[in-house]
């Protein structure tokens, strides 16, 4: 029986579970081993909902148990990958021993991580939101700043798919508190395309939103933003969403890997990792060639859920003695511009409004029917210890040397 590692389960890693353990592809004898130090993960897209009050916690909080039908999670860190003698040594979270997991094909979906971008004052005076407590901090930070009656405004640096979300929805839900969204280059959501850059122009024009393109942040202050232009912006709150880099994990089990300057993982439009024999990369520890459009992939849950999928069906191709096939896909890309639109581009037709919500909210759907909803007490999702009853089927969960 082949022994598939996916290391990670977050939207890459679940997806690519999910196509190994159904259709033509179960039928091949793989045995799935999944790692990840949790056992309750986050939604990441959930959280700009989360921090603007819009939906409860517990929403952007999925199972991990119950990734697939025929899989079973490790509770463990990847510490390092011997790719030579095909083993990759875990550790537990808790007891911090060490054991080592034999595979024939392995997967890294590691996720990605914030990155400062060399600014000065990002971790004493940002908030990057990637957790749920974060998502929790900025709601606070904001409600604070509300009930002082500061008039100072709430500042959202980088216009990317979380950048726009985060600014919209705060927005909406405290009418009386300025929101500005601020980004270096002219249009907003530059890794996706000028067209989609129009169509988020257009809603942003229609919202609240201060919007400053072309504005780069030199430092940012206690209670200020200084710019490269030596404009000084007064702000109550500093979002970061500008910087994006690999996992850490990712870097460090893979010594001798060739990584981008955001020191994420370099594959070929197979997806598999350039110089390393039977592995393969997706999601936002990955650069992957987005050879539809040009460039690399951006760092999106969408391009993680596809490229996953992608990544089983090569894992199955190779197994059937097929050659793996490139990584080409014209994915509907839409970015939340209100609890009840949302605005995007698909094979040349631009959704807004009501229609791109129900497009934007059935692209989830499917990570969570296949995860299912957390039950438990937040904030869960940060805690690799927290052991949730939840009901229906279930996938055993070991810890690290286990078994």
């Amino acid at each position: 029986m082949t022994r598939v590692v996916v290391l990670g389960a977050g939207i890459g890693g679940a997806s690519v579970v999910e196509h190994l353990t159904r259709g033509r592809a179960a039928r091949l004898g793989v045995d799935v081993t999944v790692v990840d130090p949790r056992r309750v993960g986050i939604v990441r897209p959930l959280l700009p909902f989360v921090a603007a009050g819009v939906l409860a916690p517990g929403a952007a909080a999925v199972d991990l148990r119950r990734i697939g039908r025929h899989a079973r999670l490790v509770c463990a860190e990847a510490v390092r990958v011997d790719t030579a003698a095909k083993r990759v040594t875990v550790r537990d979270p808790l007891t911090r021993g060490e054991s080592e997991l034999p595979y024939d094909q392995l997967v890294v979906a590691l996720g990605g991580a914030a990155h400062d971008s060399g600014v000065p004052g990002i971790i004493p005076h940002a908030i990057c939101v990637r957790t749920v407590a974060d998502a929790l901090l900025l709601q606070r930070r904001v409600a604070e700043a509300a009930a002082a009656r500061l008039r100072l405004p709430v500042a959202v640096i980088g216009a990317e798919l979380a950048g726009i979300s985060i600014a919209s929805l705060l927005s909406r839900a405290q009418p009386h508190t300025a929101v500005t969204l601020l980004d270096r280059k002219p249009w907003p959501l530059p890794s996706f395309g000028r067209d989609l850059g129009t169509a988020a122009e257009v809603a942003l024009a229609g919202s609240a939103v201060t919007w400053r393109p072309g504005s780069a942040v030199a430092e940012i202050g206690s209670d200020s933003l200084l710019l490269r232009d030596g404009t000084e912006l007064p702000s109550s709150v500093v979002v970061w969403t500008a910087g994006h880099r690999s996992a850490p994990a990712a870097e460090s089990a893979f010594p001798g890997a060739e990584l981008t300057a955001g020191r994420r993982l370099v594959t070929d439009p197979m997806l598999r990792v350039r110089g390393l024999a039977d592995v393969w990369a997706c999601g936002d520890c990955a650069s992957v060639p987005w050879l539809d459009v040009g460039g690399d992939c951006p760092p999106a849950g969408v391009f993680a859920r596809t490229q996953g999928a992608r990544v089983a069906v090569n894992i199955a191709r190779v197994l059937r003695g097929e050659y793996p096939r490139s990584f080409r896909r014209d994915i509907p890309i839409l970015v939340p511009a209100g609890p009840h639109t949302a605005v995007g581009t698909f094979r040349g037709l631009h959704l807004s409004g009501v229609p791109g919500a129900y497009a934007w909210a059935a692209s989830l759907g499917c990570v969570r029917q296949r995860y299912g909803p957390a039950h438990g007490t937040d904030p869960g999702p940060d805690d690799p210890t927290t052991v949730l009853p939840v009901p229906g089927r279930t996938v055993p969960v070991f810890r690290a040397g286990s078994g």
